[in-house]
């Protein structure tokens, strides 16, 4: 117990000496304990009943060949990984569940432990001793058609679209490709220091311009969402962004880049419709007009260009940064 405790306070003594406890605290401990505790456990339940079918989509006989892999280890003897697979899979399995989201991409995190108990599945049965030889072939045959059909139902995922286009088929509008291009402007047009600030969930765009961000908000979901400490981190990034005073301002007007909740409040919007207006000029839209449609216009062509479509990013440079 002591020993658990040593590297805990070691790293809070060193949090604390940077200056940053208080934000930490609130992110660990206050705001994440009202994260994890929107759902109720029978929400959680129907959750998972709605979500688990969804992520194993085509994928199906797999999670079933993991599942029944688990139950078939419990039972097993004298296996020297039992414990340890065992464990494993029920520590994965518990990592999808804080705060009963149950979102696809959590459950990444049980994958390996199910492609392990999936394997071991296959492999008891088609060794099971008390199976005759033809139908020991059938494991297998299950297994190869589940990879069948998965490849042919996906095939084109897989096989034929270009890595722009699985990401734009898997993610609609959302700008995954178009940051790429949005990046490489303001990389070209920031000076060494500057800051930008993105007004929406695209973190990726400070990855590939290189460009630090202005505000330690790189996603607004928390911001949005139905908790009591939403206007409050709207409040603290709007001041981390007056103080900081980035060079360029993203605004990303796409709904899945904000996702509000019915009774988030709107302070942020109207804070950026004042303070953009005084500060910043628009030098850069990116129009999602459909999959196959997307319009870029910078400097002078942005300035009087209107979007098509109400999925759009816009670039907003400082006005005494030109």
């Amino acid at each position: 117990m002591i020993m658990s405790a040593v590297p805990f306070a070691v790293t809070l003594f060193i949090i604390y000496r940077g200056g940053v406890l208080d934000n930490f605290w609130f992110w660990c401990f206050t705001y994440s304990g009202k994260y994890v505790s929107r759902f109720s456990l029978m929400d959680g339940i129907s959750r998972f009943k709605t979500m688990a079918p969804r992520t194993a989509g085509h994928f199906t006989v797999f999670w079933i060949s993991g599942v029944i892999g688990f139950f078939m280890l419990i039972y097993k003897q004298r296996q020297k990984e039992r414990l340890f697979i065992l464990l494993f899979f029920l520590f994965s399995f518990l990592s999808v569940f804080p705060g009963f989201y149950f979102r696809e991409h959590y459950f990444v995190l049980i994958i390996p432990a199910i492609s392990i108990t999936a394997a071991y599945c296959i492999e008891h049965l088609a060794s099971a001793p008390v199976m005759k030889s033809w139908y020991k072939m059938l494991p297998i045959a299950v297994l190869l058609m589940g990879m069948l059909f998965t490849f042919t139902v996906q095939g084109e995922l897989y096989f034929k679209l270009a890595p722009d286009e699985v990401s734009r088929k898997v993610y609609g509008l959302n700008p995954f490709v178009e940051s790429v291009k949005i990046a490489e402007y303001l990389k070209s047009h920031a000076r060494e220091g500057d800051r930008i600030a993105i007004l929406g969930s695209e973190p990726q765009i400070l990855f590939y311009s290189g460009i630090h961000s202005a505000t330690g908000y790189i996603y607004m979901y928390g911001l949005m969402e139905d908790q009591p400490f939403n206007l409050q981190m709207q409040h603290g990034m709007t001041g981390e962004i007056e103080k900081n005073r980035p060079a360029f301002i993203v605004f990303v007007n796409i709904p899945a880049s904000w996702l509000p909740a019915a009774n988030a409040p709107l302070y942020i919007f109207d804070w950026a419709t004042k303070y953009v207006a005084e500060n910043y000029i628009l030098t850069g839209v990116v129009d999602l007009i459909y999959y196959d449609n997307i319009v870029y216009k910078f400097d002078a062509e942005a300035l009087n260009y209107i979007p098509w479509s109400k999925c759009y990013v816009c670039i907003y440079r400082r006005k005494d940064n030109g």
